[in-house]
């Protein structure tokens, strides 16, 4: 194995940037945007004036060693040479300076790559640039708060085997929380509304984990297609003008003699069929043999119950759900997109295996 050793030395009060080194046979190089950044870190620390100028700068070389990586990572080293992205660069540096925070370095880094792939995104712009103003001024429980009640509404797994996707979406709730309990308090919500991450509406309320939780994982949570009924012979014949075996589209439902289509939700039957041929035709005979499922309420009955029992053995998706009964049903909230920015942005630096924001 070869050993990958780098070593640095610098005087007092110098700007070191460490970045691992990358070929780039186009645009800007990273020797160039590692010369920029530490231009304006000197631009930043005289534009401040600040008497603590050695704390300030390494906190900006602590940021800096965090952000360019990433830039480098995801291939968009050449968009710093535009003046707006360097701009805004310069004002997540205020922001910087004023915390000690890496995860509040973690989460401008990521904040930074979101602008730089949606540099013409208006939205994306006005929501950014009040995202890095405000993101050293929320406490830890009140970035919490907001990171979990995002996760509940906006991820799903993408598995569409039971077991694997709920312990997906476990592991996820798990990275986010560390152990910890979820956070709720006058303060946070305070603390939340007071820089725009959160909008109050007093009329607002949310249903019941247990109302809504299994309607988001619908395909885990129904019943399925009755094998001794005529329907599971028509979603055969269904299958076959496809040609697709039904071993690898079918599996077993929460409930006997019931099989289901290997998806999360309904909405997933697009990204099952995407490598298949004639994808119109295939999403539509996917629907009707969706349409298939057995809608009596003894059976959608015992498959939900199914279902909360076996929510049980994951021990952080109650946790959010005994959190959320508690505490959102009535709180009245809902996340702005500045509040989603940060807290997207928060779960991906906790949980990488989650999506770039769009």
């Amino acid at each position: 194995m070869e050993n990958n050793i780098q070593t640095q030395k610098a005087g007092d009060n110098s700007t070191q940037i460490q970045v691992e080194k990358i070929e780039n046979n186009y645009g800007m190089g990273v020797q160039e945007v590692t010369q920029i950044v530490k231009n304006e870190i000197d631009i930043a620390l005289k534009e401040n004036s600040l008497v603590a100028e050695t704390v300030a700068r390494k906190r900006l070389n602590e940021f800096s060693e965090i952000f360019l990586p990433k830039l480098v990572k995801s291939n968009l080293i050449e968009c710093f040479s535009e003046p707006a992205i360097q701009l805004f660069f310069r004002n997540t540096e205020k922001t910087a300076i004023c915390t000690d925070s890496r995860n509040c370095y973690e989460i401008l880094s990521e904040i930074l790559i979101h602008r730089v792939n949606k540099k013409e995104d208006f939205t994306t712009i006005a929501a950014t640039n009040k995202a890095i103003e405000i993101a050293d001024k929320i406490s830890d429980d009140a970035l919490l708060f907001l990171t979990i009640f995002l996760c509940v509404n906006r991820f799903i797994p993408n598995n569409g085997n039971i077991n694997q996707g709920l312990q997906l979406l476990d592991n996820l709730y798990g990275n986010i929380l560390k152990e910890r309990e979820i956070p709720y308090s006058q303060n946070i919500i305070d603390n939340l509304e007071i820089v725009g991450a959160i909008r109050k509406q007093e009329l607002l309320t949310y249903k019941s984990f247990d109302d809504f939780f299994p309607d988001l994982l619908d395909g885990y949570a129904n019943a399925g297609i009755d094998t001794e009924t005529e329907n599971y012979q028509k979603a055969k014949e269904l299958l076959k003008e496809i040609g697709i075996d039904e071993k690898f589209i079918f599996s077993n439902s929460l409930i006997e003699k019931h099989i289901r289509i290997n998806v999360v939700n309904r909405e997933q039957l697009d990204k099952l069929i995407i490598t298949l041929n004639q994808q119109e035709k295939v999403n539509r005979i996917l629907n009707e043999i969706y349409d298939l499922y057995d809608n009596s309420n003894e059976n959608k009955r015992n498959a939900k119950n199914e279902f909360f029992r076996l929510l049980n053995n994951y021990t952080n998706i109650i946790k959010v759900k005994n959190w959320w009964d508690t505490n959102i049903k009535t709180c009245g909230v809902s996340i702005t997109a500045v509040g989603k920015v940060l807290a997207h942005t928060n779960a991906k630096c906790l949980d990488s295996n989650l999506p770039d924001l769009d």
